[in-house]
């Protein structure tokens, strides 16, 4: 066989697809693979078009009409950006989701993320606590700067010890808009 040759199917299974959910916060895009259902990344609001443009360029993924995988996903994240918590039974579905390259430990600290509740935080210091390395707040806190499923894996709930905010992926500002977001629906 020809090492050269790569069939259609698994061209077809290389490919990635976009899912362009519309929120108040701008443009939220969930990216996947179809055949079977993978979800690659959640890309954080943009509310510029250019840089939505842009953003599916460096992507390389194509448009994609709705599958019901992609639907699991963008349930959950439309309710959320119109201020329902989500509904106590989901879970993001973990054996659908790309966690290629990730270590135990850094898996770890995603799944303990995951458990915050909807309109309140913890610390970086918790989150290595739960993990069993009470140590390890900047790993924390680097593996969270990386967190391809952002929202679904609520890393904008994690601050500080001191009470600041600390980094975030979509911005410190978004940070903030999204914690005082969930806490006036909460209630």
């Amino acid at each position: 066989m020809n090492p050269f040759f790569v069939s259609e199917q698994a061209v077809i299974k290389m490919k990635k697809f976009h899912m362009i959910l519309h929120t108040e916060f701008g443009e939220v895009v969930i990216i996947f693979r179809k055949h079977p259902f993978l979800l690659i990344k959640i890309l954080l609001p943009i509310k510029n078009r250019k840089d939505l443009a842009l953003a599916l360029k460096r992507e390389h993924a194509e448009t994609s009409s709705s599958i019901q995988e992609a639907q699991i996903i963008a349930g959950p994240l439309k309710k959320y950006f119109k201020g329902k918590p989500p509904e106590p039974s989901f879970k993001p579905p973990w054996n659908h989701m790309n966690l290629e390259g990730l270590t135990f430990l850094q898996k770890a600290v995603l799944v303990a993320t995951e458990d915050i509740e909807y309109g309140t935080v913890k610390s970086y210091k918790e989150i290595a606590e739960i993990t069993g390395r009470p140590g390890a707040c900047r790993f924390v806190g680097n593996t969270l700067a990386r967190n391809p499923f952002p929202i679904l894996i609520p890393c904008h709930r994690v601050i500080r010890s001191n009470g600041t905010y600390g980094q975030f992926g979509g911005g410190t500002d978004m940070k903030k808009a999204l914690i005082r977001f969930e806490s006036h629906k909460k209630n």
